[in-house]
């Protein structure tokens, strides 16, 4: 996300640069995303996150793309409307809850 939105920050051809950042992100044929609930939750960064993963989402029912998500939720249930219909849709992503202690030691 931060890639994507630096490119937003550039001060000449926001859009362009946007639109181009997009299109190399969504043209990956594996895409992994870490900590996906940690993102800012911006109205800009959501809308962000719903083209990417819409985007991801439509290559993957093709099957010309594979996406894993990594994040701390607990179920489905957690997630907003579109992303938990397009995760829950198997064509798109299989979920694996893993629900055990905490294994970082704290010094």
């Amino acid at each position: 996300m931060d890639d994507i939105r630096s490119a937003y920050d550039e001060r000449e051809n926001k859009m362009t640069k946007l639109v181009r950042r997009m299109e190399w992100w969504t043209s990956l044929d594996v895409l992994a995303s870490d900590e996906l609930d940690k993102v800012g939750q911006t109205d800009w960064a959501k809308e962000r996150i719903f083209q990417l993963l819409n985007l991801l989402y439509q290559r993957a029912v093709r099957q010309e793309a594979l996406t894993i998500i990594a994040a701390n939720y607990h179920s489905s249930d957690e997630l907003s409307g579109y992303l938990k219909s397009r995760i829950e849709d198997n064509r798109f992503a299989r979920q694996w809850i893993f629900d055990s202690p905490q294994r970082r030691r704290w010094t």
